[in-house]
């Protein structure tokens, strides 16, 4: 076996930087337990992942058209896959070992572009820019909530020192001081408490822990002309949403993806809608690790239950971290009624224990770029980005069950996509994908109100029509395509 990725030796475990923006109580503890965690792993981590590297090289050098239709005979299926997953504590430790540059790449000068296919963390960390300070904050953020959240209470008795909820419970010690008149109501409002806190920390602790991540690569054997021989499949139902693809919460997000998965995520500058969906949901950053490999036209990936741990505002240059709030479970207010000693609470702690974490699916599709715009309303770039959108939307539907696919303007920033066109393409693609199942597809405008208006349009025109399958789509392509080529022609 080729030993893609190999552990360094002599690694400086420094983690200061973590803690420079948030100042918290643990970071000797987060220090011992992310070596003890890393030292304990790093070889059978390394080795799942330098297995899955060699079933893809394999796969690489013998696939023609020929092996194509063998597989397809041998596993009587019209795709091949490369799955492998991980606990959340698996890729939590894979992350810290990308931080501290503990893996080395033996195909690194081969693969590797500059920013792209990043195995550690260093450009950002070395970087000056603004940007790359801004998805530092999402990583260290990251790591902080993951530990707190997570691991502190489960693993670490041995370093423990007092959270927020110890805070709450002296708060109510001092108040038994004070109220000597209250201390029976007080003892029992602190062993409610602290009851509620234990069972709520380890329960969740220990069950995330063991949480499992899944990383699919799905591969199409068949090809546009065997898939889409026929447009007789139901127009599936389709919302609109103004906002961000990600405002749809546990739900499957379309990862408006490089073909070099995680795109420029761990580079000192961009931060456009891929980054940004790696950087909220950090636990799909080792996708990076994981396919080095570029996605061809008849590839998507799916990344499945990772969290989102950040929130943010703005875009590219004008990124900014924030804080995601219901991440921090524990954070619970106190104010002190002056006037009759007594400790009352802002009600905030049934809330705080009902609310649960915001999990989504990654779903990594790859548009095309086309530097003259026109081009894309040629046959062969509708036919491949159709395909594309077909496999991902597959992918997806047969390893999820009720959640909704949340897609919008993929391929329309910098790749110069047409917002009508691709919204036909991702429609006509997950309905011909869904097989008349009833799930849903949204589409985010991403405040573009021409497109906003455009898709409530169509909506409202469907809903009185008696024009419900595929070929309906695919005709409002055609006629696109044949408008704006035939104008350029005549022009």
């Amino acid at each position: 076996m080729i030993e893609f990725l190999k552990f360094k030796r002599n690694v400086i475990y420094d983690f200061d930087r973590i803690f420079r923006q948030q100042r918290v109580s643990f970071q000797q503890d987060f220090t011992k337990m992310a070596k003890q965690l890393i030292e304990e792993n790093q070889k059978s981590i390394i080795d799942k992942i330098n297995n899955l590297l060699n079933e893809k090289e394999k796969q690489i050098k013998h696939i023609n058209q020929y092996e194509f239709q063998r597989e397809r005979q041998n596993q009587q299926r019209d795709y091949i896959e490369q799955q492998i997953s991980f606990t959340r504590k698996e890729v939590f430790i894979t992350l810290l070992m990308m931080y501290t540059n503990s893996i080395e790449c033996k195909l690194q000068n081969k693969i590797q572009q500059h920013g792209f296919n990043q195995i550690n963390m260093e450009l950002i960390k070395q970087g000056a820019t603004i940007q790359s300070q801004e998805k530092l904050k999402c990583i260290h953020s990251y790591f902080i909530n993951f530990y707190k959240n997570f691991l502190k209470t489960n693993e670490s008795e041995n370093f423990y020192k007092p959270n927020e909820n110890d805070m709450e419970i002296k708060q109510i010690e001092n108040q038994i001081e004070m109220l000597q008149r209250q201390i029976n109501q007080l003892q029992i409002q602190k062993q409610s408490i602290e009851e509620k806190r234990q069972n709520q920390a380890k329960g969740n602790q220990i069950n995330e822990l063991t949480q499992i991540i899944e990383f699919i690569r799905r591969t199409e054997l068949r090809s546009y002309g065997e898939i889409f021989k026929e447009y007789q499949n139901k127009i599936s139902q389709f919302e609109s949403h103004t906002g961000r693809c990600e405002d749809k919460v546990n739900s499957i997000l379309v990862n408006f993806a490089d073909r070099n998965v995680g795109g420029l995520s761990l580079d000192e500058r961009n931060i456009a809608q891929e980054e940004i969906l790696m950087l909220t949901h950090p636990e799909a950053i080792i996708s990076m690790l994981l396919f080095k490999h570029p996605m061809e036209d008849n590839e998507a990936i799916l990344i499945k239950n990772v969290i989102r741990f950040n929130d943010y505002d703005g875009y590219e240059s004008t990124f900014r971290w924030k804080d995601e709030q219901y991440i921090n479970p524990y954070q619970e207010k106190f104010n002190i009624d002056r006037t009759d000693n007594r400790l009352k609470q802002d009600n905030l702690q049934s809330e705080i224990y009902e609310k649960k974490l915001i999990k989504n699916h990654i779903l990594c599709m790859d548009a095309k770029c086309y530097r003259d715009w026109m081009t894309q309303f040629e046959l062969i770039n509708i036919k491949r980005e159709l395909l594309k959108s077909y496999v991902a939307f597959s992918l997806a539907l047969y390893y999820t069950k009720n959640e909704v696919i949340s897609t919008g303007k993929w391929g329309c920033g910098i790749f110069n996509g047409d917002s009508h066109l691709k919204f036909y393409i991702q429609l006509l693609a997950f309905s011909k994908a869904l097989q008349n199942n009833n799930r849903t597809i949204t589409f985010s405008s991403f405040n573009d109100l021409d497109l906003q208006k455009f898709i409530q349009q169509e909506k409202d025109y469907l809903s009185r029509s008696s024009q419900n399958k595929i070929e309906y789509l695919k005709n409002r392509i055609e006629l696109k395509q044949q408008q704006l080529l035939g104008n350029y022609r005549n022009s």
